[in-house]
């Protein structure tokens, strides 16, 4: 368990983000550079989503790095009992001591290829319940203000931090997964290293060239990683009766694929083409 651990706090660290510098206001954070295998832990809950578990891969990062302390996480904003949200990180940087409110986003986004519209609006997640643009739009407007509101002014001051001296960033991490029969696409301003695999329809999943293939169902933690040879392969006979009841409940199952030619590489199928 310690290396397959091991191999999710690389995979992690190494998801590349979504942008450098900044994206509409948002400043990206500038990930340290931290070596995993001299993490004093590297346990991950089992009993949480996927997002917790990576909040919690994160937050071990930071208290291995010499880059930055965390003077409080998940910090809970609520008004007449009710709460209004929760600052991710407040971080302060070891070497120039500014404050900082990180806001923490891991993301897995199919590409539509929608030559119509600005690639900010092509980035959809598999199961069409999120976008970019969403996303983009609640950490402008609610999570990274919620620090300089009078509720969270109150809540930092017990912290010791002083609101108005904060800097507000984000670290954005994404995969993102082309057209399988469209996968050379320009992607600029956002980050081409962050193509992680492609995505298909479900109905194109059924065609013949599929059928001597070898697949692989990862767990959800498992999608961090990048896919490897260690599993255990299964044919397309047998892995499609899975494929369909995910498709029949509306998810898009997220398949390793490992070719005749022995290549290995990520692919969405989707219950709904965008």
């Amino acid at each position: 368990m310690k290396n397959e651990n091991l191999s999710l706090f690389q995979a992690f660290q190494n998801t590349p983000p979504l942008w450098f510098n900044t994206y509409d206001g948002l400043k990206q954070f500038n990930f340290p550079s931290i070596n995993v295998q001299n993490l004093n832990s590297l346990h991950i809950p089992q009993n949480l989503r996927l997002g917790h578990q990576l909040e919690y891969i994160f937050h071990q990062l930071l208290l291995g790095s010499n880059n930055y302390n965390v003077l409080g996480s998940n910090i809970p904003i609520r008004k007449d009992k009710i709460t209004l949200g929760e600052l991710d990180f407040i971080l302060q940087n070891t070497e120039n001591k500014d404050i900082i409110h990180l806001e923490l986003t891991y993301k897995f986004y199919i590409i539509t290829a929608n030559k119509n519209t600005k690639i900010e609006h092509q980035l959809i997640g598999p199961n069409h319940r999120d976008t970019f643009l969403q996303k983009k739009e609640k950490l402008i407007n609610h999570q990274l203000p919620l620090s300089r509101s009078e509720e969270g002014k109150e809540i930092l001051i017990k912290y010791g931090v002083d609101a108005s001296v904060l800097t507000s960033q984000v670290c954005y991490k994404s995969q993102l997964f082309t057209p399988y029969y469209n996968r050379e696409m320009k992607i600029a301003p956002f980050n081409k290293a962050c193509i992680s695999g492609t995505w298909i329809s479900y109905e194109d999943f059924c065609r013949e060239e599929f059928q001597s293939y070898q697949y692989y169902i990862p767990s959800k933690l498992e999608w961090v990683l990048p896919p490897h040879n260690k599993v255990e392969w299964r044919s397309y006979l047998s892995i499609l009766d899975d494929i369909s009841s995910r498709i029949k409940n509306k998810r898009a199952p997220l398949l390793w694929v490992k070719n005749t030619a022995s290549k290995i590489e990520k692919m969405f199928i989707l219950w709904r083409s965008p």
